[in-house]
């Protein structure tokens, strides 16, 4: 299915809009139409409103910079996402992105493969672990995701396909949150890094959870929550070096730890 035309759905290119970003692969995940409210894209509309923000439809990590300051990644069913992270060029982008201020949400429920990939930061997303309920923990309700009529709990077919493990225990404790747990593990997961945030989840679309109202509610407060913590970074060059993760890392004495399979620490 092709994704939707920029002209009829209030997104348009790269720079001519705002400094919000939602990117996906060169299909409408799970063949979801951005009209149906169940997808990421009324969750976009439904956090910013229409026009708000710029859609593409292929990854590419020019994203991260160039005024930008929310980039919100949806990798689910078989976008290609853990290719995209295959590359190391990336996760250095998005991380120099995020320690220079901006915010990252990166969502994928594959559906193609069970290989767990580095998604930045020491957190890692395994998939192949279907999760059929999603709760709130008591971070994710003290973030506010279960307002707006979004509630605490949902089921789905699946609600997540992918859990989040973190690779540096120490970089974890007392850094990193876990908002949604379920069934195979702890499902979104977050903190911040430097001057930014960042999430990693493995939720698939609303358009599949219920009640349907409420799991609706819910990406869009997540999508809200996490914008809310980042500011504008500047164009190419601008960024801090990747080297500054590096030290972070090396301050935790973690260099070269081995990625241990383990949920994630409540902050």
């Amino acid at each position: 299915m092709s994704p939707p035309d920029s002209s009829t759905q209030g997104v348009g290119n790269y720079a001519a809009q705002a400094n919000i970003v939602y990117m996906t692969g060169p299909n409408s995940p799970w063949g979801v139409d951005a009209d149906n409210e169940g997808s990421a894209e009324a969750a976009m509309n439904t956090a910013f409103g229409s026009g708000n923000w710029s859609a593409f439809y292929g990854f590419s990590d020019s994203v991260f910079g160039g005024g930008n300051s929310f980039v919100y990644l949806e990798g689910g069913d078989g976008a290609g996402i853990a290719d995209f992270f295959a590359s190391a060029n990336t996760r250095t982008a998005l991380e120099s992105f995020v320690l220079a201020g901006g915010a990252v949400f990166v969502n994928a429920a594959r559906n193609d493969t069970s290989t767990p990939f580095d998604v930045g930061f020491g957190l890692t997303l395994v998939g192949a672990n279907y999760s059929d309920t999603g709760s709130l923990t008591s971070a994710g309700i003290e973030a506010g995701l279960g307002s707006n009529g979004a509630g605490t709990a949902w089921s789905g077919s699946s609600f997540g396909h992918d859990y989040v493990v973190c690779a540096f225990e120490a970089a974890c404790e007392g850094n990193v949150s876990t908002f949604v747990t379920g069934d195979s593990g702890d499902i979104v997961v977050g903190g911040r890094f430097g001057d930014g945030y960042f999430v990693a989840g493995g939720q698939t679309l609303p358009y599949f959870h219920q009640p349907s109202e409420g799991a609706a509610a819910l990406r869009a407060n997540q999508l809200n929550f996490v914008a809310s913590l980042g500011t504008s970074v500047g164009g190419s060059g601008v960024v801090p070096e990747p080297a500054s993760w590096a030290m972070l890392i090396a301050g935790f004495g973690l260099t070269g730890a081995a990625l241990r399979r383990r949920r994630a620490v409540f902050a």
